[in-house]
C-alpha cells in the first residue's frame, strides 16, 4: 500500500454464503466503492498466491478480476484502532453523551446506505468500529444487498445475527431498507437513557 497501517480481514470457504456469491453479488465491489465517514472503507480484496518457492503471497485484485479458487481469500479495509461498539457498551467504557454521539453518526451511516440502495442485513455492535476519536464505522459487509427500486425482496437464503433481525426477514426473508432501522433500534435499545433515568 502506501506506507498507511491497514487491516486484512481473511477468510476461507466455505463461508455461509462463499466468495464466489459475495463476487457475483457484488458485495465486495460495492463495499470498496462505499465512501462516508462513517463507512469503513474498503481497499481492495483479493487472494493467497503460492510461488515457485511454496512461499504465499498476496495478490490485491482489481475490481474485474475474478479471484482462483481454492485459495486463501482476503480483502484490505482501513486500520480502525479502538475496537467495537460491542466491546465499550460491554466494558462499560462510554458514557451517555459519547453513547449517544455514536448512535448518532451510526444513524448517519445507516442513512447513506439507505440513499445507494443497500441492506446491511448484520448490523450489530460487534459490526460497528470506532476510530482514534471515538467516530463509528460500519464494517462487515459481507451479507448486504443492493435493492431494486421496490424497495423489497425477498431472500430464501436467511443470513445474520439472531436478535438483530427484523422479524419480516427472520421468519419470511423480506429484505427491506427497514431491516436495518430495525437492527439500529435493537442497537440503541439498552443504551437509549441515561443511567438512572
Amino acid at each position: 500500500m502506501d506506507g498507511n497501517v491497514v487491516a486484512i480481514k481473511m477468510f476461507k470457504e466455505p463461508r455461509p454464503l462463499g466468495w464466489e456469491h459475495m463476487l457475483a453479488h457484488g458485495q465486495l465491489v460495492l463495499a470498496s466503492k462505499l465512501r462516508h465517514q462513517n463507512i469503513v472503507k474498503v481497499l481492495g480484496y483479493g487472494h493467497e498466491v503460492e510461488t515457485q518457492k511454496s512461499s504465499v503471497i498476496m495478490r490485491l485484485l482489481k475490481h474485474k478480476n475474478r479471484p482462483a479458487k481454492g485459495r486463501g481469500y482476503f480483502w484490505v479495509e482501513e486500520y480502525v484502532p479502538n475496537g467495537t461498539l460491542y466491546s465499550k457498551i460491554h466494558e462499560s467504557l462510554l458514557d451517555w453523551h459519547s453513547v449517544s454521539r455514536i448512535l448518532e453518526q451510526v444513524a448517519q451511516g445507516i442513512h447513506y446506505l439507505q440513499e445507494q440502495h443497500i441492506v446491511h442485513r448484520d448490523l450489530k455492535p460487534r459490526n460497528i468500529l470506532l476510530d482514534s476519536d471515538m467516530n463509528p464505522k460500519i464494517t462487515d459487509f459481507d451479507l448486504s444487498m443492493v435493492l431494486n427500486d421496490d424497495e423489497i425482496s425477498e431472500n430464501n437464503r436467511i443470513a445474520g445475527t439472531c436478535g438483530y433481525m427484523a422479524p419480516e426477514y427472520a421468519m419470511h426473508g423480506i429484505v427491506s431498507m427497514k431491516n436495518d432501522v430495525f437492527a439500529f433500534g435493537v442497537i440503541e435499545g439498552p443504551k437509549r437513557r441515561p443511567e438512572g433515568g
